[in-house]
């Protein structure tokens, strides 16, 4: 769970561009990007002038449109679906979707159930829907997918019943979400599905990925898949961890078990800022620590 906290130990933010936030005189690269949502920057192409584009049609308010079965299409392209269609049921926000998904499948949508679930972009894992749900065959969850989409300050959550799901039924319609938040979520699915074929983004991906691993792997407490990377120090210190990192300039996922992402591109510096702050929690913690 975000602990806001956490987050509150950043001085007020003046202005936040790309992969970082500036406050003052002072700047911290964002490695939390609110869980994906800043995922592309926090000025992202398409997503955030979609919204504004609605917002300008008065289009903010919940009401019918075309774009949540616009989004279930991209969705579908995006995930690598085919022919093989997934079903798109869209909620007002992450809540409502595992309210919804625990009163369809009868039981209790945990954390781990959620973490299986999860689609992250560039990470090179198959989506859930393809049937990876590892050791879970009579799980109810099995084939649901939650993708991870850099929508900006859409709140909107969309959750895809893959074509390969193994129960029978259907989740009941969601009700109507505002008109922006759906726009932006194509926008932002689109713009991803552009992403996948940028051979030039795909390559820095893969470099900022080999950096990391040179500069963290010593260090023993993350682990990474694509861009996206978790802690994996003992829960007990990882507020610790993340004022450590705080204080080198970066902005860690306040949720443990939320992972961080990458940006595309870091310096030099900041690349021996980052693991010199490892150095010091690994430091601090002492022997028989995380």
């Amino acid at each position: 769970m975000i602990d806001t906290s956490l987050i509150q130990l950043l001085p007020p933010i003046r202005r936040a561009r790309g992969d970082r936030l500036y406050a003052n005189e002072r700047h911290w690269v964002d490695l939390w990007k609110q869980s994906g949502a800043w995922l592309l920057g926090h000025r992202p192409e398409g997503a955030a002038r979609e919204w504004k584009n609605q917002l300008d049609k008065g289009l903010a308010a919940v009401l019918p449109s075309r774009w949540t079965a616009r989004l279930e299409t991209h969705l579908n392209d995006l995930l690598g679906y085919g022919e093989a269609k997934g079903t798109l049921r869209l909620y007002a926000n992450e809540e409502s979707a595992v309210q919804a998904l625990e009163a369809w499948g009868g039981e209790t949508f945990t954390f781990q159930d959620a973490k299986r679930a999860r689609w992250l972009p560039f990470s090179g894992d198959d989506p859930p829907g393809l049937g990876n749900y590892p050791k879970l065959a009579k799980s109810p969850w099995k084939g649901v997918v939650l993708p991870r989409l850099p929508a900006g300050p859409a709140t909107a959550f969309p959750v895809i019943l893959g074509p390969k799901l193994n129960v029978v039924g259907d989740l009941p319609p969601a009700p109507l979400v505002a008109v922006t938040e759906a726009a932006a979520l194509v926008r932002a699915a689109v713009t991803l599905r552009r992403k996948q074929g940028d051979a030039n983004f795909l390559a820095a991906l893969t470099a900022v990925g080999k950096q990391f691993d040179r500069h963290a792997s010593q260090l023993g407490f993350f682990r990474r898949s694509g861009p996206w990377f978790e802690a994996t120090c003992e829960p007990e210190d990882y507020e610790r961890l993340f004022t450590t990192f705080l204080e080198a300039g970066f902005v860690l996922s306040p949720d443990q078990d939320q992972e961080s992402v990458l940006p595309p591109e870091l310096s030099e510096g900041e690349w021996k800022a980052f693991r010199t702050a490892g150095e010091k929690f690994l430091a601090d913690t002492g022997p028989g620590g995380s």
